[in-house]
């Protein structure tokens, strides 16, 4: 096992270092753009920081590392079955489960390993361009947003990969494991995105009708706890995590599932569909259990303590 791990992460560490250069590289050019534009107009081009600014350089690492993990992710099992050594790596008397764990922590520490470093390149590019009090200046929310702030990021960082990761378990082509991550990615943040608009537009429609008598206080409030989740940072931000998480579990799911399977690949992506199907018949049935009890506790509950 000892053996396994160290060949896989001889594989995989070169992926770090290669994002961290180019985090780098980036950054340098953009100095660089910077620095010529500054000296031809004698001020910043763009006030008030130009195009080099401490969200530039938050910008660039954020992209840098979300592709560190796709890459990541989508190459470290893929890569076997495009070189035809996935075959020789089943047959070894090691459990498959302790192959698709070994696969999976090594992907995810070379990922861990590419953010770290950037984030430590973006600290001391921030330290000498601009100084710690860039950073003060642009983090001025309370300690308890910024930690949950934090953690909705590491739980974007955290999905990413486990999606690239099944998608590099359903695919035989190390470049089209990463272009279908990508893609993947992607998709799954437009429909959240777009979930969270139509849901959005509906409770605001809701709080119109509301507010011009057409609805009574009674039909609005099987809207309010949806709407007050939707317009208050703190619960979105919650909510978007718990998303991320569920999302993170059920593409380990669908890896654990796929990994090292036989079937030609068209037919093996029909396992995400299988998983996903129950998963999403999972949720809907604890959401409508959830969602029956705050009604019982709105209509029943609260106004019989009330009465008391």
């Amino acid at each position: 096992m000892k053996t396994l791990i160290w060949k896989e992460w001889r594989e995989t560490r070169m992926i770090p270092a290669a994002f961290c250069l180019l985090f780098l590289a980036i950054n340098l050019f953009l100095i660089t753009i910077q620095y010529l534009a500054d000296h031809m107009h004698g001020a910043r081009v763009t006030p008030p920081g130009g195009i080099y600014t401490v969200d530039s350089v938050k910008l660039t690492g954020v992209a840098c590392s979300l592709l560190a993990a796709v890459v990541c992710g989508g190459s470290i099992v893929s890569s076997e079955a495009s070189k035809g050594t996935m075959s020789f790596l089943t047959s070894l008397p090691v459990p498959k489960k302790s192959l698709w764990l070994v696969k999976a922590g090594i992907g995810f520490a070379g990922a861990s390993a590419a953010l770290l470093g950037i984030l430590l390149l973006g600290l001391a590019l921030i330290w000498v361009n601009f100084g710690w009090s860039a950073i003060a200046i642009a983090h001025q929310d309370p300690l308890a947003f910024l930690v949950m702030l934090t953690v909705l990021m590491l739980s974007a960082f955290t999905a990413v990969y486990a999606v690239s990761y099944a998608v590099s378990c359903l695919n035989n082509q190390t470049f089209a494991s990463i272009v279908f991550a990508i893609l993947a990615c992607f998709a799954i943040s437009g429909a959240g995105f777009g979930m969270i608009l139509l849901l959005d537009g509906v409770t605001t429609q809701k709080l119109s009708e509301f507010n011009n008598h057409l609805i009574t206080l009674h039909e609005f409030d099987y809207y309010l706890a949806l709407y007050a989740t939707l317009h208050n940072p703190e619960s979105m931000i919650v909510a978007t995590s718990f998303a991320l998480l569920t999302l993170t579990v059920i593409a380990l799911h669908i890896s654990n599932v796929s990994f090292g399977a036989t079937e030609e690949p068209r037919r093996r992506y029909l396992i995400p569909l299988r998983i996903v199907g129950k998963w999403t018949a999972v949720y809907a049935s604890l959401g409508a259990a959830l969602y029956g009890l705050y009604m019982v506790i709105l209509f029943h509950v609260q106004p019989a303590l009330m009465r008391q």
